[in-house]
């Protein structure tokens, strides 16, 4: 059983989430004026004129033989953008060559999802997570906002954090080139006057339908999560001591 094959709830039965349900949401978002979602990656599906493609599914691997999530984040997104529809939403990209760029490939997933064209921003510039939350510094500056939200998987949350927690220290060794980070940077008085709260897919699934706790569970007992969570476990220790992207 695969996420996407999840029907999608009627608008009544979306309408009958209660109140606690948002309050929660809005604990997560912190007031959010924009959720950057990170992109995992992307599966093709068809040939030809039928080819398309579409968020990976946690029965999916990436480049780096890692456990898929990616259509996870799009519907935790979408069960977001319904409730509060003055917050954007911005889709991250690697950008393929000859592929639609990681960006678009969530942002048709969202509009597909009901999410309106206009409250969507492509962010095709970055190539990785880190680069992914530089931009997104550098979006928050020019769009004028000070409370943000990166929403992922729990597999990735542990990286993402110490990304996070790092990120000056981290774009000094390995983007120094990116002035327009460090005047971002700056701008909000060295990071301390940007609000970044971090959302997890797998809290919001739940509350959008009970039945994605079964797609959870099929996720963490899949052969790859343990191979996925090592990786993860393993560039939150090079965050930490000071090798992340050093090659061998």
């Amino acid at each position: 059983m695969k996420e996407h094959e999840i029907p999608i709830q009627s608008a009544a039965e979306q309408n009958k989430a209660g109140q606690e349900k948002i309050t929660v949401y809005k604990e997560m978002l912190g007031n959010a004026e924009a959720v950057f979602v990170l992109s995992a990656s992307a599966k093709k599906i068809g040939e030809g004129k039928n080819e398309r493609y579409r968020p990976d599914s946690y029965g999916d691997r990436d480049n780096h033989g890692s456990m898929g999530g990616g259509h996870a984040r799009v519907i935790a997104a979408a069960e977001i953008a319904q409730y509060f529809p003055d917050i954007k939403i911005v889709t991250d990209s690697y950008d393929y060559s000859d592929e639609p760029t990681l960006a678009k490939t969530y942002a048709d997933a969202l509009k597909g999802l009901g999410v309106s064209e206009n409250r969507i921003i492509l962010e095709e510039r970055s190539n990785n997570t880190l680069t992914e939350l530089l931009e997104m510094v550098k979006m928050a500056k020019n769009h004028n906002w000070q409370r943000v939200a990166v929403l992922t998987g729990e597999l990735h949350l542990g990286r993402v954090r110490a990304m996070i927690a790092n990120l000056e220290k981290l774009a000094k060794k390995l983007h120094p080139e990116d002035k327009n980070f460090f005047t971002a940077w700056e701008h909000f008085k060295q990071g301390q006057e940007l609000q970044i709260n971090i959302l997890e897919a797998e809290k919001i699934l739940p509350l959008r339908d009970g039945r994605y706790n079964k797609i959870i569970k099929y996720m963490r007992n899949n052969s790859a999560y343990k191979q996925t969570i090592e990786a993860e476990t393993n560039g939150i220790r090079q965050i930490n001591d000071g090798t992340y992207g050093q090659t061998k």
